[in-house]
């Protein structure tokens, strides 16, 4: 196991220093696949030797996403568009579709992206619509993560884009600014920023429901400002495992509920942004939610590690297969009208 890791290491270190993770990546998913398939049990020992060696280095500002932490379920084909650009999920779009604005592009967090599925929705609408897609989601992401010049030149030179309803933890406020993790009073560590909510609601319910009402005005401005930022047509997807109108400011008044994904939105305001788009796809039960994972070199039931040293072997936080499943005809319905209005 350590001779196979060992004469890989500076060709994957090399690439490391280049900033060259799309190459650090696909060395560190080779020698993972090697080490995986040669044995019919694989064991913890194996898991955390492949990340303390190769994935721990990719995790470090995200560079690979979900790939350091899922390699033993799903090979997410991570790509860059440009040499040391960010690594988007794959499959990678063939280079004369993309010059001619042949592909459709998808912008979300996390449960776009497909985490632990092998077949994620935009790789299914690209053989449903006959054409290549670049799925730019990230886990985590609000709305300014697509204000990026390189990503919005991407999303404009397409024929359309799916855009998520993010989450409004997302977003924050003078007094506590940031993305999904944020400071107290603005200094000092980072917290996740539900979690902070959840200290001040202790503290003080008004100042809590006031912050909230805070972030979600941020929010709107924010995705309005996307919105705006987009001149191709723009399906709206809703993807969780809440109908929008199963939570409410009203909801939060009651007690400490800042609801499921995409916490602290709700109808309203998902039904302000729609009104700016050309479709609507809201995707809102989940029955399937809580499963476990089978490793793709086994068959055997297995675990995504995570830094912080813990594995897991079930999933109750993003959705199933089934959801994905189910949201492949409202999409690709809705960028087949869209595209002929164009």
């Amino acid at each position: 196991m350590q001779q196979t890791i060992e004469n890989y290491r500076p060709e994957f270190e090399r690439a490391l220093s280049a900033d060259d993770y799309e190459r650090a990546t696909t060395i560190a998913m080779f020698v993972a696949g090697e080490l995986l398939s040669r044995t019919g049990d694989v064991g913890d020992e194996l898991r955390w030797t492949l990340w303390n060696e190769l994935f721990s280095h990719l995790h470090h500002r995200y560079a690979a996403q979900y790939q350091s932490y899922d390699f033993e379920i799903v090979d997410y084909r991570m790509y860059s568009i440009v040499p040391g650009g960010i690594l988007f999920r794959g499959p990678r779009p063939l280079m004369s579709r993309l010059a001619t604005g042949q592909y459709y592009t998808f912008c979300g967090a996390a449960q776009l992206f497909g985490r632990f599925h092998s077949h994620a929705l935009h790789t299914m609408v690209g053989q449903e619509l006959g054409c290549d897609t670049v799925n730019m989601s990230v886990g985590g992401a609000g709305p300014q993560y697509f204000f990026r010049e390189d990503l919005l030149d991407i999303v404009n030179s397409s024929l359309g884009a799916v855009l998520q309803v993010l989450s409004g933890r997302s977003v924050g406020c003078d007094e506590y600014p940031g993305g999904r993790l944020t400071s107290r009073n603005g200094t000092g560590p980072q917290v996740d920023r539900l979690r902070l909510l959840e200290e001040i609601w202790e503290h003080s319910r008004p100042e809590a429901i006031r912050l909230v009402g805070k972030w979600r005005t941020s929010y709107l401005a924010l995705m309005h400002q996307l919105i705006d930022k987009i001149h191709v047509p723009i399906v709206l997807l809703w993807l969780s495992n809440r109908a929008p109108s199963a939570w409410s400011k009203e909801t939060l008044e009651e007690g400490c509920d800042f609801g499921s994904f995409p916490h602290l939105i709700d109808a309203q305001m998902a039904e302000e942004l729609a009104n700016r788009c050309a479709n609507f796809v809201v995707i809102s039960e989940d029955p399937s939610a809580g499963h476990g994972f089978v490793s793709r070199f086994t068959g055997k039931p297995c675990p995504f590690l995570t830094h912080w040293g813990k594995l897991y072997w079930s999933n109750r936080v993003y959705p199933s297969a089934d959801v994905t499943l189910s949201a492949l005809p409202g999409v690709t319905a809705a960028l087949r009208s869209a595209s002929k209005r164009t």
